[in-house]
């Protein structure tokens, strides 16, 4: 399997993680464990960063001149008068706001008072107006430890996309919204407009969408992004919406989507693409009109959701990874979904299918409740305009977990090859000569729906990295003898190091790694002074069953011609930066594999 190139900033972060402090190999970091949603005690304890202006329900717009002592009244007077770098802070309750607040000016944080919880209340928005509005000049804006209802969006992004002139379309970027209560929305919830560029939603309650839409044919989303890049989305609760939980489309690029629970949707779960109109995609940089570039959905618990868990659409190099997908696509699409985008039917549009996706790692539960005969994964094609595909090639899927209480599992490729395809796992396996190592089994999910079943054991959305093995020391050890040497370790051999390392006698990692190397086999194939590249050549093999690539190879042959890196140092810093590395994990699942079956 290829590898994408590492980059030589990653070639630094993990040689300095390991010269700095880690000699021994990070343990499992649990994903399941982590809280999601609104984290109230960190909005009690936080500190009020000056210069501040206060609002509360006893002040006065008129009167008050926005100090503790003589607050204002409303948040809108407030924001007004916001100068650049400003915090307001609501003293506790429930602002009924007549018009949107409109930021303006950047840097402007909008939050409670520590140990208080202010409402923000927009249900009487007209038209389109918002909640809270991030308009154009406002950058670095945030809005944090605070609750907004209503509004035609509780919260939303301007930009200057379409007011005219190609050469400034800028949108309010760098915005962050952490630890609110979203919800109320007529529409969607949460709007980012085209260059709307390096948003961060985290640890968010987010829900209740559509309000005032026909349930039956609403369009409403939790989190709706059109072509804004490097978005991030991490640890929210998105419940009880309408349409879709989250979606990166129109152009969006390497947005990542992680550590989420998102359930009871009436679409999706969330989508890397969709169907967006031409005239916002960014040409210049996608020619293509891809929906979705190098988007990235990982670590996340989605259930009970109307359409697809996750969907790919239109989507370049997506990955879709260590998810868990319970009782998706009740009523229409698949678990995971290859769909298509029209793109308005406008004929300058391209519609391109899905390229190079990834689904790897993942459960998919299908319990007694859902008594559908929908596949699991599905790939569609149409003859519209003159014939559409929703996959080009054929995707990377293995290491995934399925389960359909109802009956056997089945998967579905409609695309003309006959027309229709469908079968089961091991015929499905067959038919795309891949989704090797996944299985059908039931992965017995607890209350966290993490799997009990062995064998989906380090996959879903429980695993964060590497296999939890790798805190053991005969893993370690393991890992050594198999990226050093190409071979597993013998009982003998594997006892004796892990002995060596649990007696405390100055025993590391690194120095088991620099002992291997010692070794006087390994010396006469690997001589110090001429067979670096060898060595290298050698370990990426054992490590990544490839070559290295011309970045990685010549960055490590001069940090070891030069000495500023040793041997043992660089085996370690390939292992643990493997690990870490979202473009070098598949590799790496591969070769943990190897290690577990060599114990």
């Amino acid at each position: 399997m290829k590898m994408v190139a590492m980059s030589h900033a990653w070639l630094l972060e993990c040689r300095a993680a390991v010269l700095a402090a880690g000699v021994l190999l990070h343990p499992l970091a649990q994903a399941a464990t982590a809280t999601v949603g609104v984290q109230r005690a960190v909005c009690d304890a936080a500190t009020i960063i000056e210069p501040a202006r206060y609002v509360a329900l006893s002040g006065s717009d008129t009167a008050g001149d926005g100090s503790l002592a003589r607050p204002w009244r409303t948040l809108a007077h407030a924001v007004r008068q916001a100068v650049p770098g400003q915090t307001i802070v609501a003293r506790g309750g429930t602002y009924r706001e007549d018009e949107e607040l409109r930021v303006r000016v950047p840097g402007v944080t909008l939050r409670s008072y520590p140990g208080e919880w202010a409402i923000i209340d927009r249900r009487g928005a007209t038209e389109q107006d918002s909640g809270v509005y991030f308009y154009v000049g406002a950058d670095d804006g945030v809005l944090t430890c605070i609750e907004v209802v209503g509004g035609f969006y509780v919260v939303s992004t301007e930009t200057k996309w379409d007011w005219g002139d190609p050469n400034d379309r800028a949108g309010a970027s760098r915005i962050r919204i952490q630890n609110t209560r979203l919800h109320g929305s007529y529409a969607d919830v949460v709007k980012i407009k085209p260059n709307s560029d390096d948003i961060q939603i985290l640890d968010n309650e987010i829900f209740a969408s559509g309000q005032g839409q026909d349930p039956a044919a609403c369009n409403a989303e939790g989190i709706d992004n059109v072509n804004g890049d490097r978005t991030l989305v991490a640890r929210n609760h998105i419940h009880d919406i309408c349409s879709t939980g989250v979606y990166l489309k129109g152009g969006a690029t390497d947005g990542v989507i992680e550590y989420n629970l998102i359930e009871r949707t009436g679409g999706a779960g969330i989508l890397l693409g969709f169907d967006t109109s031409p005239e916002f995609f960014d040409l210049a940089a996608n020619p293509d009109y891809y929906e979705n570039l190098r988007g990235i959905a990982r670590y996340n618990l989605i259930r009970d959701t109307g359409w697809a868990g996750i969907g790919f659409y239109a989507a370049r190099n997506a990955q879709a990874y260590r998810n868990t997908l319970i009782d998706t696509a009740r009523q229409y699409h698949a678990s995971l979904y290859f769909g298509l985008t029209y793109q308005d039917w406008d004929p300058v549009a391209k519609r391109p299918a899905n390229l190079n996706p990834a689904f790897f790692g993942n459960v998919v539960y299908q319990s007694p409740a859902v008594a559908n005969d929908a596949p699991l994964i599905d790939i569609r094609y149409s003859n519209d305009l003159g014939g559409m595909s929703a996959l080009s090639g054929t995707p990377t899927l293995f290491e995934n977990c399925y389960y359909r209480a109802a009956g056997p599992a089945a998967f579905r490729d409609q695309r003309p090859q006959p027309e229709g395809w469908r079968g089961d796992l091991a015929a499905w396996q067959a038919h795309l000569a891949g989704d090797y190592d996944s299985l059908e089994t039931d992965p017995r999910l607890d209350a966290a729906g993490l799997p009990a079943a062995p064998a989906c054991a380090g996959r879903g959305h429980g695993f964060d990295g590497a296999p939890a093995e790798r805190a053991a020391l005969d893993w370690q050890v393991a890992e050594i003898y198999l990226a050093t040497l190409g071979y597993a370790p013998d009982e003998e051999g594997l006892r004796y190091w892990v002995a060596e390392l649990r007696a405390g006698k100055g025993w590391t990692p690194l120095t088991v790694a620099q002992s291997f190397f010692d070794q006087p086999l390994v010396q006469a194939q690997y001589p110090a002074e001429r067979g670096h590249e060898a060595l290298l050549d050698a370990l990426y093999r054992n490590l990544f069953d490839r070559a290295p690539d011309a970045p990685g190879k010549a960055y490590w042959l001069a940090e070891l011609n030069a000495g500023r890196v040793a041997r043992n140092q660089m085996i370690i810093a390939l292992l643990n930066g493997g690990w870490d590395n979202p473009a070098a994990l598949p590799d790496m699942l591969r070769f943990g594999n190897r290690v577990r079956t060599a114990l």
